[in-house]
């Protein structure tokens, strides 16, 4: 007897794209982060997604002082994405 599972007619998405869908709803249109290699889906997934640009930082701190600088003076929402290696700690 074949078993039904509720998730059986859902359609399988990456984790990044549900992110960026769910940005791009809420009207960011940029992501400031300093990337490390677990953001790889994210960076393959912006790719498919145009209307979002990402802003690459060469520190953490100076990637958290552009999207606070950029949400204060455009008045709209910044995210920030850093990666959850050392740097974070910064």
């Amino acid at each position: 007897m074949p078993s039904f599972s509720a998730i059986d007619g859902l359609n399988a998405r990456r984790g990044a794209d549900v992110l960026l869908e769910i940005l791009s709803s809420e009207g960011v249109e940029y992501i400031f982060g300093n990337p490390g290699t677990t953001e790889l889906p994210l960076m393959d997934a912006l790719l498919d997604t145009p209307d979002i640009k990402y802003i690459l930082a060469l520190q953490e701190a100076s990637a958290v002082a552009m999207a606070d600088g950029y949400a204060q003076a455009a008045r709209r929402p910044a995210f920030l994405n850093l990666h959850t290696a050392g740097g974070l700690g910064h």
